[in-house]
């Protein structure tokens, strides 16, 4: 018996289809776009004059967006980058201002962007869903709201079948994007951006949603 995962179906199919067509459109060239649906974003560019440079020429301005669009940049390795939606960032903390004092991170805007920047949050908890909130991200494997009832690690290996990469937020995860693709070693280096390709008869789906192997 193969120890390969069925290829996914349905519901399973049709979220990892759409996970990486969301991270698509909300990220990359549109990191730093907020506003009302995705309150937080951010980008890292390379360290001294050329991310700075980078940043002015490579039309991910957030200021030019509206008047209500905050920016604070942290240099560390990296020139980082957060844009913040104050009105709609403000009203998602305030909603969870309970869960935030619980788990004594701040109520207010840049607070909460700092400490995100410095803490890695858990997944499968309440805060990491809120965090997820703030950068419009409703897919998110690491979400308690995203496909409950499928263990985590099939979501991550589901992913890797349709797309051939690891989903960016397998490194929340204690064991990495699972058999797919590379676990952390010993000094806690992260999964690659790509896991491994498929065997030649790893089950694919035909265009009539049914599956097939790859000698039909």
């Amino acid at each position: 018996m193969s120890d390969v995962p069925s290829y996914p179906t349905g519901d399973l199919l049709r979220w990892a289809l759409d996970r990486e067509f969301d991270i698509r459109t909300r990220e990359f060239e549109h990191s730093l776009r907020v506003g009302p649906g995705k309150p937080l974003g951010s980008h890292g560019f390379s360290s001294g004059f050329w991310g700075w440079y980078h940043l002015l020429t490579s039309g991910r301005l957030p200021w030019t967006l509206g008047s209500d669009i905050r920016v604070c940049t942290v240099v560390t390795d990296r020139l980082w980058v957060y844009a913040r939606y104050e009105p709609s960032l403000l009203a998602l903390l305030d909603r969870r201002g309970a869960m935030l004092d619980d788990s004594g991170w701040p109520r207010d805007c840049l607070g909460f962007v700092q400490r995100t920047r410095d803490e890695l949050v858990r997944p499968m908890t309440p805060l990491y869903d809120l965090i997820a909130d703030c950068y419009g991200d409703k897919l998110n494997p690491g979400r308690t709201d995203v496909l409950p009832g499928v263990p985590r690690e099939r979501l991550l290996e589901a992913y890797i079948q349709v797309h051939f990469h690891a989903d960016p937020a397998s490194i929340y995860f204690a064991d990495g994007p699972t058999a797919y693709g590379p676990r952390p070693t010993a000094n806690n280096q992260r999964p690659t951006a790509y896991g491994p390709r498929p065997t030649a008869n790893e089950q694919r789906p035909t265009g009539d949603g049914q599956q097939t192997t790859a000698d039909g």
